[in-house]
């Protein structure tokens, strides 16, 4: 599945250069892709398996990794200026693209503050069992298919039933976290997650449209955005003005 979707020779762009940083690093490369980690530690993980460090955004030749030194959020931005990646892979701690929406409305001069008092009104039409955390301050819910304190079976591809609890999941986490979402919030995207062996990105397309949408939107308004695969999810609430 990995080699039908990661094409040789298209950008591959990784935000944080740690454990994830590093199995982005592997997949780019066996892949043959272009793929860029975006760190500020110039010693994280995955400087073991980089091939070129870059001081900006020179050219880099398929099948290569590199890694770009500095916010990977301002990198990221810079990046999409010139070239819209194949795949980004969310690899910073909490929420990558809860962050890179946030940074991106405060460079366009927006001022965002989480959580907004929509917590409730979400939490409403998100079974509770599913939910592992929700914290009001950060305004960031985490919800599984999967308890708290087991883990994934490697590599699983069962839809319907799971194969660790025999849980059943009637609907993918992505649409639970969609109709949460739905009525509390007067924006939102859930980004839907492609699973690459224990590494989740989402299209860079996708991405760029949704900055691009965001940016045409007039404050005030209340904003949802998630990240979420089949069985695991993460929401950041927003309220932007």
């Amino acid at each position: 599945m990995k080699h039908a979707v990661v094409k040789e020779g298209e950008l591959l762009v990784s935000l944080g250069g740690g454990y994830f940083g590093v199995k982005a690093a592997r997949l780019g490369k066996e892949c043959k892709a272009r793929t860029m980690i975006l760190d500020t530690n110039p010693d994280c993980a995955a400087r073991e398996i980089v091939d070129v460090v870059l001081t900006g955004q020179e050219a880099i030749e398929a099948g290569l990794v590199s890694l770009i030194i500095g916010d990977a959020m301002e990198i990221l931005f810079s990046i999409l200026e010139r070239e819209v990646p194949q795949w980004i892979i969310p690899a910073v701690p909490g929420h990558a693209l809860g962050k890179v929406v946030k940074s991106w409305l405060t460079m366009k001069g927006h001022k965002v503050a989480s959580g907004g008092g929509l917590m409730r009104e979400v939490l409403a039409d998100l079974p509770n069992r599913l939910v592992l955390s929700a914290d009001e301050e950060s305004g960031i819910v985490m919800s599984s298919y999967m308890p708290e304190g087991m883990r994934c079976q490697d590599n699983c591809s069962q839809l319907g039933i799971c194969p660790v609890t025999k849980r059943k999941k009637p609907a993918a986490m992505y649409e639970l976290l969609e109709f949460s979402v739905f009525e509390a919030v007067d924006y939102f995207k859930i980004f839907a997650s492609r699973q690459f062996e224990g590494v989740g990105g989402v299209p860079g397309p996708v991405v760029k449209k949704t900055l691009e949408h965001l940016a045409s939107l007039t404050p005030p308004y209340s904003l949802a955005i998630g990240t979420s695969c089949r069985c695991h999810g993460i929401l950041s609430l927003f309220k932007v003005e």
